[in-house]
């Protein structure tokens, strides 16, 4: 008869097969019992006397494996020291060949193992660079701990004074240009700056495009800068009119 399949299936068809008649219910029982052990084991399709001897009684064992052995469905072993299923290679693996398919799965699973792992490493690195990056922020100001908000440091140059054409004297910037405008439209440019881009407003072009007497008051005042807006808005005022 064919064998055939894993995890010890029983052969559509066993117990209408034409030996499984001759032998009798019993012996066919004992015939799937000797499968299921060799399935379990890997034994090969054999299974030595003392396997056998756990399948049942020693009286039943012996006289249903010698209804099997003259019907043609197991044989004794060379050694003579068990019984062969006939033709069991036929529908399953040998013991080798199943080895050799487990340690291609493994291997099979560990190289997708780390290719998933090098994959998660590529997709995480983007993310992981991005919160590594360095900022733009002046190193001088990222190092020093008196200066927490990374404010750049200022030009300790003072503005000169010119005359108008009616003669009042004038405030100038050291580049030449004439001083910002009133505290407010500056309070505001600032306030803009900080909804647009957090803390991080003072390194950006925007920022670079503000008056240093604006810069100088929202350094004077940045521990505050960023808490309450009416008292920042105070702070921010009384520190840019008093700065020259």
């Amino acid at each position: 008869m064919k064998w055939g399949g894993r995890y010890s299936r029983q052969p559509h068809g066993f117990w209408r097969d034409a030996d499984i008649l001759v032998v009798g219910e019993r012996a066919g029982t004992l015939l799937l019992k000797m499968s299921d052990f060799a399935d379990e084991n890997e034994t090969d399709g054999c299974l030595t006397d003392r396997q056998m001897a756990s399948l049942g009684t020693a009286k039943r064992v012996r006289t249903d494996s010698e209804r099997l052995n003259v019907a043609g469905l197991i044989e004794r072993s060379p050694t003579d020291d068990g019984w062969i299923i006939v033709d069991w290679l036929d529908g399953h693996k040998t013991a080798a060949e199943l080895a050799d398919l487990r340690r291609k799965r493994r291997n099979a699973g560990q190289k997708g193992g780390r290719t998933r792992a090098a994959n998660q490493v590529a997709q995480a690195n983007p993310k992981q660079d991005a919160k590594q990056t360095p900022s733009t922020v002046p190193k001088q100001a990222a190092s020093n701990p008196a200066n927490p908000l990374h404010f750049p440091s200022l030009p300790t140059t003072q503005p000169t004074t010119t005359s108008n054409p009616r003669g009042h004297p004038q405030a100038v910037d050291n580049q030449g240009g004439e001083t910002n405008g009133n505290w407010h439209t500056e309070w505001t440019k600032v306030r803009t700056l900080i909804a647009r881009h957090s803390r991080n407003w003072i390194t950006t072009p925007e920022a670079d495009q503000l008056h240093p007497r604006t810069i100088n008051a929202a350094h004077t005042t940045r521990h505050t800068l960023y808490g309450n807006e009416t008292d920042a808005r105070n702070r921010f005022r009384d520190a840019y009119n008093t700065t020259t």
